[in-house]
């Protein structure tokens, strides 16, 4: 009949959502890389002077020099 069609749509429609916690692990384990991304970011740049005094950056602006910890 019409109203099984209905319900059996309705329930293959809704098996293809993702389920809550799943939608929850996923933006978890996003968060998680971009904060590791974010700190190692910060760690990597902790101890360079123009990271808290932005004229350090321009000093000798036309031949700025790479420090060797930059190369990656």
């Amino acid at each position: 009949t019409e109203r099984q069609l209905q319900c059996w749509f309705r329930r293959r429609r809704n098996q293809d959502r993702p389920i809550l916690i799943k939608k929850f692990r996923e933006a978890s384990w996003r968060f998680v890389i971009y904060l590791c991304a974010f700190i190692a970011g910060l760690v990597a740049l902790i101890d360079k002077p123009w990271l808290y005094d932005l004229e350090e950056m321009w000093k000798g602006f036309p031949t700025l020099t790479v420090l060797p910890s930059q190369y990656l």
